[in-house]
């Protein structure tokens, strides 16, 4: 909707609504104040926060309530990433870690049935998820690998780009093919079986988001790339920071990014101006 969720250092998660930016969880989902790397929201669901030591959380749909989801099976690995989305009246919840495996998590009625992890690649470090559905979704890894699932994360087959120079940083997906970012300002972007690189600019890209044929990408030094509808290369954005992002989110009202030192950049609506 009009919400958007930012994660931090110290367990912080902040909400963006019509107040502007406020703490709706200061210390992280059981008071342990470990760092968060990731956070989702399934539409018409709650808000999944993840990070170091095992911390996972959920915000209720309505931003004020979070419940303790912590060392899901007893694991305390420090989680990387978090995908979630609606399938079947529950939600489907994806964790990544460093160790390359991606532990899938089932919701219903304030409970969560967690599987044993599962290694889709060589056991590298896996950067980022992404699940477009209930069903398809998509992970990479710093080896440079891509894999996909078609059944919300109980399998996964690799789909890798060939001769990736950087290691890879992110991944996203809509209802277009996905796009991987590495820390060699490359994005590649495929389509069908076929993976088109495409340099963006020299400095490291963290984060990319997708919005149908809608993109945003952001880096080192405040870089932000977007990618506008029936527009076929990504154009630099000017901004006023040189902090680092490493969180991007693409809506249909407005375009944000987050980094280093609490910043925020926004851009209202898709093809405008802005802050």
């Amino acid at each position: 909707g009009a919400n958007a969720y930012a994660v931090g250092d110290g367990g912080v998660v902040l909400a963006d609504g019509d107040e502007g930016w406020a703490p709706v969880v200061s210390d992280g989902p059981g008071a342990g104040s470990n760092a968060l790397r990731g956070v989702d929201v399934v539409e018409g669901g709650g808000v999944w926060f993840a990070g170091d030591g095992g911390a996972v959380g959920r915000l209720d749909p309505e931003g004020t309530r979070h419940v303790d989801h912590s060392v899901p099976d007893g694991d305390t690995t420090d989680v990387l990433d978090v995908a979630a989305a609606a399938e079947g009246g529950a939600e489907t919840v994806l964790l990544v870690d460093g160790s390359g495996r991606v532990r899938r998590g089932r919701y219903r009625e304030g409970e969560v049935s967690w599987s044993e992890p599962e290694k889709p690649g060589s056991g590298s470090s896996l950067a980022g998820i992404v699940l477009c559905d209930g069903s398809r979704g998509y992970a990479c890894d710093t080896s440079q690998c891509v894999f996909e699932t078609g059944d919300g994360g109980r399998t996964f087959e690799e789909v890798s780009p060939d001769a990736v120079e950087g290691t890879l940083t992110d991944v996203a997906a809509s209802n277009t093919e996905p796009v991987v970012s590495d820390d060699d300002g490359v994005v590649y972007r495929r389509d069908g079986t076929t993976w088109t690189p495409e340099r963006l600019g020299a400095d490291p890209l963290w984060a990319l988001d997708r919005d149908g044929e809608r993109g945003l990408a952001c880096g080192e030094a405040g870089t932000v790339y977007e990618l506008h509808e029936a527009v076929t290369r990504w154009e630099e954005a000017s901004t006023p920071t040189t902090a680092s992002l490493r969180g991007a989110a693409l809506g249909s009202a407005r375009a944000l990014a987050v980094g280093e030192g609490g910043t925020v950049l926004e851009r209202s609506g898709p093809e405008s101006d802005g802050e």
